[in-house]
C-alpha cells in the first residue's frame, strides 16, 4: 500500500493520496490531501489530472466502496485559487478525468448500471458549473 504524490507542473500545489485499503480485487482507494489540507470523510482514486493553469484538479471519488455495490464513484473538481469543489452526479461504473482543454474538462463515464462496460466520453464546462461547494 503505497502514498502517491502529483504534483502540479510548476510545483504551486502538491496532492498527496494516502492508500488507506482497496477493493477486494480492484482498485485501491485513498484519503486526499491538498496543499497540506486533508479532504475529511471522502475517499478518492488515483491518477488525478491537474488544469493548464493549475487553479483545478480532477479525480474519481468514491461513492462507495462497499464490494456488493460495485464500483460507484462521481467525477470530483477542486477549485484551489477559490477553495472550492464540484461533484457530479454518482454513476455506477467510474469518472475518470482525462484532460483540461481551456475550461473544459474531458472525462470518460465508465458505466457498468446494465451489466456490461459502457464508456461514454463526457465534457464538463467549467464555467458553466453552479453547484460549486
Amino acid at each position: 500500500m503505497n502514498n502517491e504524490i502529483f504534483k502540479s507542473s510548476n510545483k504551486k500545489h502538491l496532492a498527496k493520496l494516502l492508500n488507506v485499503g482497496e477493493i477486494r480485487f480492484g482498485p485501491a482507494y485513498f484519503e486526499l490531501e491538498l496543499d497540506g489540507v486533508k479532504i475529511k470523510d471522502r475517499l478518492f482514486s488515483s491518477n488525478p489530472i491537474w488544469s493548464k493553469n493549475e487553479q483545478y484538479i480532477a479525480l474519481q471519488e468514491w461513492v462507495s466502496i462497499k464490494e456488493s455495490e460495485g464500483p460507484k464513484m462521481q467525477l470530483c473538481l477542486f477549485d484551489l485559487n477559490n477553495n472550492l469543489n464540484y461533484t457530479s452526479k454518482p454513476i455506477k461504473g467510474y469518472a475518470v478525468p482525462k484532460l483540461f482543454e481551456g475550461n473544459i474538462l474531458l472525462y470518460n463515464k465508465a458505466d457498468w448500471s446494465s451489466g456490461s462496460e459502457i464508456i461514454t466520453e463526457l465534457e464538463l464546462h467549467i464555467n458553466e458549473i453552479t453547484t460549486w461547494k
